[in-house]
């Protein structure tokens, strides 16, 4: 037999999920690593383009605050209000300049103040004093410059905005300047403030290699400083495309072209700084990551190899187990095991196929035990939908109904046939009823106790169904000569409802003799309307009451009983005929309590008692009252009689097991499964037999035998002794000897023999 076949096909089986499992891991472990190192280039770079943005920010914001300040100065007033130059005036606010720049200047910034009204104003500047023309030649302007600036301030949407203009460095003047002037009103007097930035000084951009700095007012650009701007603004003009939407991307992060972009907005002026870095360094630890992944995989997928390979020699060992145990079915063997154990399987199915088929022909006795189950409320909801698909029920119809049939002269059955004969008419009657209503209705008919029937139903209309069983009714009286009463139940929309349905439908059942007179078929509608007025009795009190009675909760059962006895007696003024239906639902429950229990009433409530004329003969409210309480307090006593026998017989076996076992390495949990009871109540009851818990019993009695032993023949060994009493060694039957007789078993024999 090639055994390895099977052992190659699990460990390649393994071997798959362990490469799939490492190249997973690989992928993610990559892929998040990727993406910690493009997050950490992005903080790197928008923490520095914020701390360009703050800086220029800063400057801007305090050369600002300068200008407001000799707006105010009376000086510059009277400048801005002289027609002509005058020396005197233009040495004073030259003077109010320097002492307001303080910090402002320097670092590459100068300041002036002109008029800029023809090419001969003066442009005032902190040391010296030059005109609009030679400012305009020494930036490599023309004088229609001049005329620019004028008209570009004079224009309604530029209202409030400073004129901007970025020189490139060229000739003497080898620096990049941005040039930004502010114009302000004096005394109705035109007043240019005029600004040069120094933008390596300003941005501060050489600190960041190979980095660029794009500056954009709106759509347009005013400038780019750094190593390589025409490549990153290339690379930007792919990323805002042709509608130029640069503020939308303020505060994102976007990779495009070998170049990460941070986009921010400046506090001062309506400007969006782009701060274009290089990717190179990203793609580089890129690259290391992959190598480093790969390392990791490698040696996850070694590690896995091994691993697989010692679970799949493990999983292996069980098939020799199972080759020993199907010799005894199959001799005969083959190139491959698994061949071998499905041939063999299938001789075993062989073999079983008369009891597959006794299973398969059961399969409507369990689905009725199901729907029984489900009519008493005795399946958990989860239960509920396996059956439902394990019986095909799962598209169950929304509205559905129990029907309850029953003899209604069961007692002249029994007078005119036996037991056997009137299971034959039922079991007539049952498939009678079946073939009825085959063709009007989705039903199943259940057989549920000697004289009832019931049917689940799936009918809309409630007068059809009524006028249906009508005729099934009559039907069945005029063919087994025997009286049928139905009782439909409320309608529900789940399985789980039914037994509602079916409850509603039994204490109709169970009250219809408050109906008045004799109905074949009653409805839930019949019930209301007869019983309105009528006695207190809800179906769910009842219920209520049924319980705590069974599981002897006293207090609970004279608090229902009270309950209803106070609506009843004291807050509802009933007639005779409504009080004898109260006696009679008090009759039925009771009656259906002593059932559950599987007793007679005569063996309940004594010889020659009958419930319903005992309560019917009481005079007056306080006997009714105090011949309800007597009932059923007897009956919750004879039931806790019955619980004290059972639990004294069960002490009783209970001992006997241990006595029979004690040799045996035995422990509540066995003595739990062997009498189908949970070892926290045989624990409970033992203590309370006992006066000890199991485990010092087992030890007492253990050593009892051992004594016993002892006494019979002295010679026996220690070894023997021990598992002989079922201590597993020597050092138990020492230890439990001197804990409860003080001695070893050799002192105890030699303590014998002295006795003789």
């Amino acid at each position: 037999m090639a055994k390895r076949k099977y052992f190659n096909r699990i460990f390649a089986g393994y071997i798959a999920i362990a490469i799939l499992y490492t190249i997973f891991f690989a992928v993610y472990y990559y892929a998040k690593n990727s993406e910690n190192i493009k997050n950490e280039l992005s903080y790197q770079s928008r923490f520095a383009l914020m701390q360009i943005m703050k800086n220029a920010d800063t400057r801007f914001s305090l050369v600002d605050e300068m200008i407001e300040r000799l707006c105010v100065d009376e000086k510059v007033i009277e400048f801005a209000n002289t027609d002509r130059h005058n020396q005197r005036i233009a040495s004073e606010v030259s003077s109010v300049l320097k002492k307001n720049a303080g910090v402002v200047t320097g670092q590459g910034l100068t300041t002036y103040v002109t008029r800029f009204e023809d090419s001969m104003d003066p442009v005032i500047g902190q040391e010296t004093d030059v005109d609009v023309y030679d400012l305009m030649v020494s930036l490599n302007l023309g004088l229609d410059s001049v005329k620019d600036i004028r008209e570009y301030f004079m224009r309604e949407q530029t209202s409030g905005r400073n004129y901007v203009l970025f020189i490139k460095g060229e000739g003497k003047r080898n620096v990049d300047t941005l040039l930004i002037i502010k114009r302000k009103m004096l005394s109705d007097k035109p007043l240019y403030f005029v600004q040069l930035y120094d933008l390596e000084s300003l941005f501060g951009i050489r600190e960041h290699d190979g980095s660029s700095l794009l500056i954009f007012d709106g759509k347009n650009q005013i400038c780019s400083i750094g190593q390589d701007t025409a490549t990153a603004n290339r690379a930007f003009a792919k990323v805002i495309g042709h509608d130029k939407e640069v503020p939308a991307l303020n505060g994102k992060s976007v990779v495009k072209e070998s170049y990460l972009f941070e986009v921010t907005r400046s506090g001062v002026f309506n400007w969006h700084y782009v701060f274009a870095v290089p990717t190179a360094e990203m793609t580089t630890r890129s690259v290391h990551l992959f190598v480093f992944t790969l390392a990791i995989y490698g040696l996850l997928l070694l590690v896995s190899t091994i691993a697989m390979l010692m679970l799949s020699r493990r999983m292996y060992r069980p098939i020799n187990q199972i080759m020993d145990f199907m010799s005894s079915y199959n001799e005969q063997t083959g190139n491959d095991e698994v061949a071998y154990i499905t041939e063999t399987v299938e001789k075993i199915g062989n073999v079983n196929r008369d009891l597959m088929e006794v299973v398969k022909a059961n399969k409507i006795s369990l689905k009725t035990k199901f729907f029984k189950d489900l009519l008493l409320g005795l399946i958990p909801a989860e239960e509920i939908r396996q059956g439902a698909a394990s019986f095909k029920l799962s598209t169950a119809p929304r509205t559905l109904r129990v029907v309850l049939l029953e003899f209604s002269s069961y007692e002249l059955l029994q007078d005119a046939f036996s037991k056997e004969a009137i299971l034959a008419i039922k079991e007539q009657i049952s498939a009678f009823i079946t073939q009825q209503l085959k063709d009007q209705m989705v039903h199943e008919v259940l057989e549920l106790d000697h004289k009832r029937f019931a049917i689940v139903t799936c009918v809309d209309d409630l007068q059809s169904l009524r006028k249906s069983l009508m005729n099934v009714v009559m039907m069945v009286e005029g063919s087994f000569e025997v009286e049928i009463t139905a009782v439909i139940g409320e309608n529900c929309e789940t399985l789980d409802g039914l037994s509602d349905s079916y409850y509603s439908a039994l204490y109709i059942m169970e009250n219809r003799f408050a109906l008045g007179g004799r109905n074949a078929v009653i409805t839930p509608e019949d019930a209301s309307e007869s019983m309105a007025g009528g006695f207190y009795y809800p179906i769910d009190v009842e219920r209520n009451l049924i319980i705590d009675v069974i599981r002897m909760k006293r207090d609970e059962a004279h608090k229902l009983i009270e309950r209803m006895l106070t609506e009843n007696i004291e807050k509802r003024s009933l007639t005779k005929g409504r009080l004898n239906a109260f006696a009679f639902a008090i009759t039925a429950t009771l009656n259906r309590i002593i059932e559950s229990m599987n007793k007679s009433t005569e063996e309940v409530l004594g010889e020659g008692n009958i419930v319903f004329l005992d309560l019917k003969m009481c005079t007056d409210a306080a006997e009714l009252r105090g011949k309800v309480y007597e009932l059923f307090d007897r009956v919750m006593d004879y039931i806790g009689q019955e619980n004290k026998q059972a639990e004294d017989d069960l002490a009783d076996r209970l001992l006997e097991y241990i006595h029979q076992n004690y040799n045996k390495d035995i422990s509540l949990l066995d003595i739990g499964g062997y009498f189908n009871l949970s070892s926290c109540y045989i624990s409970t009851l033992f203590k309370s037999i006992t006066g000890e818990n199991f485990k010092d019993y087992l030890s007492r009695y253990r050593i009892k035998m051992a004594k016993d032993l002892l006494t019979n023949n002295p010679t026996l060994k220690n070894s023997d002794l021990a598992q002989m009493i079922g201590c597993n060694t020597v050092a138990t039957l020492f230890r439990l000897f001197n804990k409860y007789e003080g001695t070893s078993p050799g002192q105890f024999v030699k303590n014998l023999e002295k006795a003789q």
